[in-house]
């Protein structure tokens, strides 16, 4: 469920059926990340890591798993009332579930950062400047920073809030999980403005790129509208949630609410996360439908789905798509 401001975890009962929900919506999520992570590691011999950091698609996909994972055993645990005075483990769990899936979206950003330069139509021009793409050990860099520093300062204050519940300091378990929760809003507002800048751009570029040598083939079509689907889930994802958990922050301090309140704010949290991820799965899914190889005499394009990690590859090449 969301981090909510209160000690008592059990829900009433007319919202257990929630609960169930929840976890069914999460479970059907987290097979399906996992059954697609393993289609792309083993027949499609896709690589999970390469040089140094995860490969998007990939990547995402076991971010997604480890989400979604933690999300049912800590839902499992409030609907029936499992370990109920572990309340470090539960608040670790709780906490490290949304932790996964900022790092799910993360990896993504990064392959976006990686895509863009080795499209033909980034390339600067006379008429035309180029856009501010950060170097690769750059992007490398900033990605581990953010994991290494959001996931320590996660785990350190989920532990503090459980601890600061179990001997039942309200005011220390309210600070630590407002701060908690304003660190994952910041983060999604950041992510927010990375999809919303270079997630389009990269949509654009590539739209440019279909329209001027294979407009009307229907596999890059139809990687056009998979990129599209992603980028568009996501930017769902880190909207609602940055603007649930910044409020939930503010709530948590000024508002002493009942149980209901945030139980009914989970279940919309939650289906929200499940329904967008599962909307950016399909649309993976939907690119393995077509041919993966494709001439490169056909088409000058570098997809998000064939980036490798490499210093080699900085150099601007074209490609062939691999969906």
């Amino acid at each position: 469920m969301s981090p909510n401001s209160h000690f008592n975890f059990t829900p009433s009962l007319p919202l257990l059926p929630l609960y169930y929900i929840m976890i069914i919506f999460c479970a059907i999520e987290s097979l399906s990340a996992f059954s697609l992570l393993l289609y792309k590691r083993f027949h499609d011999n896709s690589l999970l890591w390469s040089d140094r950091i995860f490969e998007p698609i990939t990547g995402f996909l076991l971010w997604v798993v480890l989400h979604s994972s933690f999300r049912i055993c800590y839902l499992i645990f409030v609907a029936f009332n499992l370990m109920p005075n572990a309340f470090i483990l539960r608040s670790i769990i709780n906490f490290s579930g949304w932790a996964f899936v900022q790092f799910a979206i993360a990896t993504y950003i990064a392959g976006i950062f990686k895509a863009i330069p080795k499209l033909t139509f980034h390339r600067q021009t006379a008429c035309k400047q180029a856009k501010f793409i950060p170097a690769y050990q750059s992007v490398l860099f900033i990605y581990w920073i953010f994991i290494i520093t959001v996931g320590s300062l996660i785990f350190v204050l989920s532990c503090l809030r459980g601890y600061f519940q179990s001997i039942n300091e309200r005011n220390s378990f309210v600070i630590s999980q407002g701060i908690l929760l304003i660190i994952l809003s910041i983060s999604n507002i950041v992510f927010n403005l990375c999809l919303f800048k270079y997630g389009r751009l990269l949509v654009a570029l590539t739209q440019e790129s279909v329209k001027l040598t294979n407009g009307r083939n229907e596999p890059y079509n139809a990687y056009l509208k998979k990129l599209k689907t992603i980028n568009f889930a996501l930017m769902v994802i880190v909207s609602w949630s940055s603007i649930s958990f910044l409020s939930w922050a503010i709530c948590s301090i000024k508002v002493k609410a009942n149980f209901d309140l945030p139980t009914i704010l989970s279940f919309i949290t939650n289906n929200c996360y499940v329904i967008m991820i599962m909307a950016a799965i399909i649309g993976i899914i939907r690119g393995q439908l077509y041919p993966k190889d494709i001439n490169d005499a056909d088409m000058s394009l570098s997809t998000i789905s064939n980036v490798r990690w490499s210093q080699s590859s900085i150099v601007q090449t074209n490609s062939t798509i691999e969906t």
